[in-house]
């Protein structure tokens, strides 16, 4: 809440205006379904570039039993020092939607493990489509915390923490979503851009669609997704995904 000073006469006040909050999404949160189950009135979220992060396989969420490795993110200068060099990628797509105080309480506890941090506007690049947002509003994205090279590299994909095909789809069905709303991002290839701007792909990807012979009745877009793998430059890699 920011004071605003105004003038009336001999007198001043000061009259408050609520900012509004976004939240940032660069994962599952670009899909509509999957945003809905944490802020049930998040319909619409409005495409946009972020500088000085990327994203990449290396999150994990501290749950007992069976887990995945996620999509995380950090800033491009942890990268550097981790990696040696910057990510094969200028910028992140990924979307923006308006959240309540209580929606950030409930995404903080959806993104566990996860630190929620404050991202500059001059970090953002919106398109002509997201003219209805608040100019003077916050901007928050969730980032992964590394203290060192080692505790980066532990939390990368493994055999036993591997990538799953599932989350893919959510990512990929999320990005396709925003396409078939702003058709100029067809022109930006934002899926492609999705997958080539997540660093850290491996051989640890495993397959865990339901019936994968008919991934379609489960996942409506897998046969889509699997042509966009199949003809990316990650195809060397797909073509090792395993049915877990």
């Amino acid at each position: 809440m920011t004071p605003e000073r105004r003038t009336g006469g001999v007198q001043e006040y000061y009259h408050y205006k609520i900012m509004k909050k976004y939240v940032l999404g660069y994962g599952s949160l670009i899909n509509r379904a999957s945003r809905l189950m944490t802020v049930p009135t998040a319909h619409e979220a409005f495409p946009v570039k972020l500088e000085g992060f990327t994203r990449g396989w290396w999150a994990r969420t501290p749950v007992p039993g069976f887990t995945t490795t996620f999509l995380g993110c950090i800033s491009v200068a942890d990268f550097r020092r981790f990696r040696g060099e910057r990510p094969h990628d200028d910028y992140l797509n990924g979307v923006f939607f308006e959240v309540s105080d209580e929606d950030l309480l409930a995404m903080d506890k959806r993104e566990r493990g996860y630190d929620r941090v404050l991202v500059a506007k001059s970090q953002l690049g919106f398109y002509e489509a997201s003219s209805g947002f608040d100019p003077d509003g916050e901007f928050y994205i969730y980032l992964n915390n590394f203290s060192d090279e080692a505790q980066f590299e532990s939390a990368l994909p493994s055999e036993n923490v591997p990538i799953v095909q599932s989350y893919v789809d959510i990512c990929m069905e999320g990005c396709l979503e925003q396409e078939a709303e702003f058709s100029f991002l067809l022109e930006e290839d934002f899926v492609s851009r999705f997958l080539l701007s997540c660093q850290e792909w491996n051989v640890h990807w495993v397959n865990d669609r339901i019936h994968p012979r008919r991934p379609h009745v489960y996942s409506p877009q897998a046969f889509k997704i699997d042509q966009i793998l199949y003809d990316s430059p990650l195809k060397r890699i797909y073509e090792t995904v395993r049915i877990e």
